[in-house]
């Protein structure tokens, strides 16, 4: 059964899972929605409800962009994550306007 809120969309894009502040893995998202997204990691590293932060590793983007989440599913590829939408907002919309300029040519 589908619990997703919104669709997914396929991105590519190098991030590093934190929890309590240090660093837990480091993986590739494979694709995201405006709740959560899918990391490909050894689901072995965290548990399902595990609180985590995601940081996106982009190399066009100046600064740091780390978004509250949790682990929703492990699985034998990877991890589902949620995100924490209250706790970030801004986060969050940073992360939305940065996969749009990914999606608009010329990235505009």
């Amino acid at each position: 059964m589908e619990h997703r809120f919104s669709s997914r969309l396929p991105y590519t894009l190098q991030v590093a899972l934190y929890a309590r502040g240090a660093l837990v893995a480091r993986g590739i998202c494979r694709n995201v929605s405006r709740d959560g997204m899918f990391v490909e990691v050894n689901p072995g590293l965290l548990y399902r409800n595990a609180l985590v932060e995601v940081e996106v590793l982009a190399q066009e983007r100046s600064g740091r962009l780390r978004l509250p989440a949790m682990v929703a599913h492990c699985g034998h590829d990877g991890v589902g994550l949620v995100f924490d939408e209250a706790a970030e907002p801004e986060a969050l919309q940073m992360l939305r306007a940065y996969l749009h300029s990914l999606r608009t040519p010329g990235g505009e």
